[in-house]
């Protein structure tokens, strides 16, 4: 019915903006009978991952692909959000990158150019993750195109974000500098709290690389804060333990973690799990940047 398809477009417009928690909210309230159950099915399974639900996310993922009904940008994106699902939680490096890359392909073939540009940009990432840094030169250039046929100040805003993003991997902490204010600034006029939580992080990660704490902390908490409001887990995590880095880096160790996000985001650790960072996760992220610190400290 058309409230249905009224509801189903606030949902796109909240997630376009990375509000996912009130996406999720919305969702609810949306009917799931009859042209719109596996559209909003999908929806759902998306949120759930994005929101840190990755077992019930997982499950949903699974029984609409073994369904066999999905067909074209549906089937990408339950296949992307399985992938990045087995990124999270299982370990599971190589699974991941299957599903991500087999996305890719449906999505290509579908002809959705948009859901493609995303699907890609996220490969670049994991790829960078993955194998190093250089690993997602190869794919550079078919993102860049995509990202020109999309025509779509979000998309372009998102390539120049997590281009900065894999740039500070690489210790090239000006490219990184440079790329992440240039999506910033795109995100003025199409606002993604998401994006700019991303965008944050890689500036915390800039900060720490050319050893200016102070910014590190700014920006590292803004991070923190955005993602809170996104409601996106990953991100919150990342920025927890970031802040933990910070820390360890400052030579007070992980118990000042609770100190900083109490005082500049005034939450307690014990009031959600989903935000529980052990020393061990700070320890983890400090060690995922040493080389990039030495890399950065030699440009």
């Amino acid at each position: 019915c058309s409230s249905d398809l009224d509801g189903l477009s606030t949902v796109a417009g909240l997630v376009q903006s990375g509000h996912f928690l009130e996406a999720a909210e919305a969702l609810d309230r949306v009917g799931s009978a009859g042209a719109t159950r596996q559209l909003v099915s999908v929806c759902r399974t998306e949120l759930l991952e994005r929101l840190g639900a990755h077992d019930e996310s997982h499950k949903s993922a699974q029984k609409l692909i073994s369904g066999g009904l999905l067909r074209g940008p549906l089937l990408a994106r339950c296949e992307f959000t399985l992938g990045q699902v087995l990124w999270e939680t299982a370990g599971d490096t190589e699974r991941a990158l299957e599903h991500v890359m087999r996305a890719s392909s449906v999505a290509e073939a579908a002809g959705d150019v948009p859901l493609l540009c995303a699907i890609q940009l996220r490969l670049m990432v994991m790829l960078a993750d993955s194998a190093g840094p250089n690993a997602a030169a190869a794919i550079l250039g078919s993102i860049r195109r995509n990202v020109t046929r999309a025509g779509n100040t979000s998309i372009s805003a998102a390539w120049h974000i997590f281009l900065g993003e894999t740039e500070a991997k690489r210790g090239l902490t000006a490219n990184a500098r440079l790329h992440t204010e240039r999506g910033i600034r795109l995100l003025s006029s199409r606002p993604n709290i998401w994006l700019s939580s991303v965008a944050e992080n890689t500036l915390f990660a800039v900060s720490v690389l050319t050893d200016d704490y102070e910014a590190g902390l700014m920006h590292g908490t803004e991070a923190l804060r955005l993602a809170r409001e996104s409601g996106a887990a990953a991100m919150k995590r990342a920025a927890l333990s970031n802040l933990g880095m910070l820390a360890y880096l400052a030579g007070r160790g992980d118990e000042a973690l609770a100190e900083l996000t109490g005082r500049f985001d005034n939450h307690s650790l014990a009031q959600d799990a989903n935000w529980r960072i052990s020393a061990a996760d700070c320890r983890a992220a400090y060690d995922g940047l040493d080389g990039a610190l030495q890399i950065g400290r030699a440009h």
